[in-house]
């Protein structure tokens, strides 16, 4: 009687997404973040087996007139690092993604509201064209914080920042330094409320730097407060972007260039700590090697790239980023990833790819883009009324509460809890999804009418898109130093044996 043979298994391959650049193919493996690098053939084993779940003997079949030992080869490296198995892949369960939420909120529950972003005005002196405010305003009366608002502000944080020893409180817009005598009483008044309930109290601005001079600029290094500038980049670019409201000609940078480089020069003599926030439309992404030349000019650390997403992509200036610049920005991200592996000290500046690096090296795994918004900070408008961030403000339906009365923070944070990428049908198929975290909730908001990113919103937003391509260059970038890297210690290490031997 003959003995039947063993039936073979079927292998299947994990989560993977392939970067290909000249000679170099790499693998990442999504769930468990790792870089693997492949050659053609193990490429071609791991797609058949993602066509199709097959037993070796069928893969070597498919892969035919490839020699048998060389796919099984091929395969058997793959088993060994974890890109071929036994089991299909699998993703979160509805019973883990409950235990992610019910462990989220436990520990939400036990954190304070310890910042507010304070919109002390919604008049605005620029018209930028990618400006989420409409102008400053957000749709309604452009009006000024009152003082009385402003003191009632503060104690709503120094009641919600409990038992916290510090606290945060961020002015902001519209342009705060169109109410600077609001800023310049309020810090003070701050600082000694914070006193009193034994609390350290930080301050922070986001400007567009029109209004800056000499008595402001001392005030804000004075006051240490937190400086971040509304800043595009080079001229020809920052220009397009950040136009006047009136003479739609006349240069903001020429303007604003001199008065943000003296306040660099004064708060570099005293330790003041200021960034940039640049947003990217089109003539940033397809000038970006320029943009960040320009910004790793800046001593600052602190230097974030926004960009700018309009509704079905259309834009009043024609700023938006089409399908077509796509190819362009990666040849433009390319030539960046080749000068930060050049120039490694420069690079430390570069935000566009020290993120990513830092995501990559520590396998971050993030499950959204933000936990903060009415969690641990929330928005207050000139009136008073409180949103889950500043970005919420305008959006009327999305009022948590106000100064005077608080807002319901349980309610809210069970139902921000659920703000994941999990809950999203497109974000929980993103091969980026646990470096991204999915989009910014208050993007998603404005996109598709959700906190978290909709099925409905398409094109594919172009922050997804973009994000995409500079982890891609990332990965690529990362492998080539960790080479470098590895390469130069066992030099090292020849030279040292050969040493110790002479």
């Amino acid at each position: 009687m003959k003995t039947q043979k063993p039936k073979e298994k079927k292998m299947y391959p994990g989560e993977f997404h392939v970067i290909r650049d000249s000679d170099t193919i790499l693998a990442f493996d999504i769930e468990n973040a790792r870089l693997i690098k492949l050659n053609d053939l193990e490429l071609r084993v791991l797609n058949k087996a993602k066509e199709k779940p097959a037993a070796i003997s069928e893969l070597k079949r498919r892969l035919s007139p490839e020699k048998s030992e060389k796919v099984e080869e091929a395969s058997d490296e793959l088993i060994r690092v974890n890109m071929l198995g036994y089991k299909p892949f699998k993703g979160i369960s509805r019973r883990e993604i409950a235990e992610f939420e019910r462990k989220k909120l436990a520990e939400l529950k036990k954190s304070n509201v310890t910042q507010i972003c304070l919109n002390v005005t919604h008049r605005c002196n620029l018209h930028c064209d990618y400006c989420y405010g409409e102008d400053g305003s957000y749709g309604g009366p452009a009006v000024h914080m009152k003082k009385e608002t402003a003191e009632q502000a503060v104690q709503f944080l120094m009641k919600e920042s409990g038992s916290s020893d510090f606290c945060r409180l961020t002015f902001f817009g519209g342009e705060p330094l169109l109410n600077f005598d609001l800023v310049k009483y309020l810090v003070p008044y701050a600082r000694e409320q914070a006193a009193r309930h034994h609390k350290k109290i930080y301050f922070g601005m986001t400007t567009n730097g029109v209004l800056l001079d000499d008595e402001k600029i001392d005030f804000l290094i004075k006051e240490k407060i937190d400086m971040t500038f509304s800043f595009d980049g080079p001229k020809k670019i920052h220009d397009k972007n950040r136009r006047f409201k009136l003479d739609k000609e006349q240069s903001s940078y020429d303007l604003i260039y001199p008065k943000i480089s003296t306040f660099i020069e004064k708060a570099e003599k005293n330790n003041s700590f200021y960034g940039f926030r640049a947003t990217l439309t089109r003539p940033g992404i397809l000038n970006i090697y320029d943009v960040a030349n320009f910004f790793r000019s800046f001593k600052t650390r602190e230097i974030h790239y926004d960009i700018a997403e309009y509704r079905k992509g259309i834009s009043p200036r024609g700023l938006a980023i089409s399908e077509d610049d796509l190819r362009l920005y990666r040849q433009k991200v390319k030539e960046v990833a080749e000068d930060f592996g050049k120039n490694k000290q420069k690079s430390n500046y570069d935000s566009l790819f020290s993120g990513p690096l830092r995501s990559i090296r520590e396998k971050t795994r993030k499950n959204n883009a933000c936990i903060s918004p009415g969690c641990l900070y929330v928005g207050v408008s000139p009136g008073g009324d409180i949103f889950p961030c500043h970005r919420f403000v305008g959006y009327k339906e999305t009022k948590l509460g106000d100064i005077w009365r608080g807002f319901d923070r349980q309610k809210w944070m069970a139902r921000y809890v659920k703000v994941h990428i999990f809950n999203s049908k497109v974000c929980s198929r993103c091969w980026i999804r646990y470096f991204c975290g999915g989009l910014c909730s208050a993007t998603n908001y404005y996109l598709g009418g959700d906190l978290v990113l909709s099925e409905t919103v398409t094109p594919e937003p172009v922050h997804c898109q973009l994000r995409k391509i500079v982890f891609e260059e990332a990965m690529l970038l990362y492998t080539r130093l960790s080479e470098q890297a590895s390469q130069a210690k066992e030099e090292k290490q020849i030279e040292e044996s050969h040493a110790c031997q002479n």
